[in-house]
């Protein structure tokens, strides 16, 4: 019985300090819905504390519900529409990115159970930012909400010379749930 109550203190209290970053060694993996002009697809993202307010992870992300784009162009005051093709190939339509994200909710004084968090990433298609907020409901589990905007295209593969809609030089929002280990 005595080793039965020890336990539980045990497990109560490595679980009970839980918070949305907790520095070197956290782990968060986000699994969502990314939307962006022509496409609604998913995303998963992981996330690892190097030190009390920095993380590396990764990010994938994929077009699951593509359509046609309609652009408008303005030339000598003139303007023309133009319809876009979303891509069949699956290429265009995923991206995987790198990226190191500055965790802030400690900083600007949040509850343990929310985190602020931004950063740079780098991907096959581009270099771009991302900005965050994760909110834990348990020691466990939670919500998040991410914002992704390009800086600058790559295109590492994929060709740029077909006139298809280029998912990944758009900002994408994602929303989703977050899982701590």
């Amino acid at each position: 019985m005595k080793k039965i109550i020890t336990l539980i203190a045990v497990l109560l209290t490595t679980t009970g300090f839980s918070q949305a970053y907790d520095g070197f060694g956290d782990t968060k993996l986000s699994t969502g819905l990314s939307f962006q002009n022509g496409g609604i697809g998913l995303s998963v993202s992981s996330d690892r504390g190097m030190s009390d307010y920095i993380s590396m992870g990764f990010n994938f992300g994929i077009v699951l519900n593509a359509k046609k784009i309609e652009t408008t162009t303005v030339v000598n005051g003139e303007s023309y529409s133009n319809e876009i093709e979303a891509s069949d190939s699956f290429l265009e339509k995923l991206d995987l990115n790198y990226r190191l994200n500055g965790h802030f909710g400690e900083m600007i004084g949040m509850s343990e159970m929310s985190d602020v968090y931004g950063g740079l990433n780098l991907g096959f298609r581009n270099i771009g930012s991302q900005i965050g907020f994760r909110y834990l409901i348990s020691d466990s589990f939670g919500f998040y909400a991410e914002a992704n905007v390009p800086v600058a295209k790559l295109g590492l593969f994929g060709n740029d010379s077909v006139n298809y809609y280029k998912f990944y030089e758009q900002p994408v929002g994602q929303l989703g749930l977050v899982f701590s280990f």
